[in-house]
């Protein structure tokens, strides 16, 4: 075969067969997602939302550490949800997230659990029974919320408290916030019920989050 030819016949391979670009695409988990820019010469990985549930199942926990500083957002049809956060972060979160399970699923809302009893309310308030309507709660922390209105952002339901024995659910579109003031409101609720008739078992949920939550920073 004469070299013009060989030349075309290779041209042609190329044409059929051209190879994939990867500037704006990442794999992940044997996933493909795009990237996109967010100024200037940074990008962030989209995480389609049915993608990144099959990719995570392939991916350690600390699979993110190798794309130091990346940023990310997982989306879910027209909603998003840890816009702007290190793709690290929501690597190590990966297992606790379920999308579709959580948007539908109630949570304590406008609901202020109060654990002091009032001055006319002293003597008949019951603290282990307060208590109990709140630890029962306490799995909806850091369910993925649906946002207000024509809001596309989706949140995480945070744990609050004033300090002083109530407690309240509130969305928090930031997860290190929805994180931070849940662990802390977990610990005012742990004193509290370490001083109270409250069953060991509702003592143990208790804890367990907490270590959950916690775990995060290991």
């Amino acid at each position: 075969m004469k070299e013009d030819d060989r030349r075309e016949d290779s041209l042609a391979v190329q044409q059929v067969s051209p190879q994939r670009d990867f500037t704006d695409k990442i794999k992940l988990g044997g996933e493909i997602f795009d990237l996109e820019k967010t100024g200037g010469k940074k990008k962030k990985v989209v995480l389609a939302w049915d993608s990144f549930k099959r990719a995570r199942a392939n991916l350690e926990r600390d699979a993110g550490l190798g794309y130091k500083g990346m940023l990310a957002e997982i989306r879910h049809g027209t909603l998003s949800l840890m816009a702007g956060e290190k793709l690290d972060t929501i690597i190590r979160v990966k297992d606790w997230l379920d999308i579709e399970r959580d948007v539908e699923k109630p949570w304590p809302k406008s609901r202020n659990f109060e654990l002091r009893p009032t001055e006319d309310a002293k003597e008949s308030f019951d603290l282990a029974r307060a208590l109990g309507a709140l630890v029962e709660s306490l799995p909806h922390v850091l369910q993925v919320a649906a946002p207000k209105g024509k809001d596309k952002r989706l949140g995480f339901v945070t744990l609050y408290t004033d300090g002083a024995g109530v407690f309240w659910f509130k969305v928090s579109k930031g997860f290190h916030t929805a994180l931070n003031e849940s662990m802390a409101s977990l610990e005012a609720l742990a004193d509290l019920a370490s001083d109270s008739k409250i069953s060991q078992e509702a003592k143990e949920n208790i804890g367990i989050l907490y270590r959950k939550l916690s775990s995060f920073f290991e």
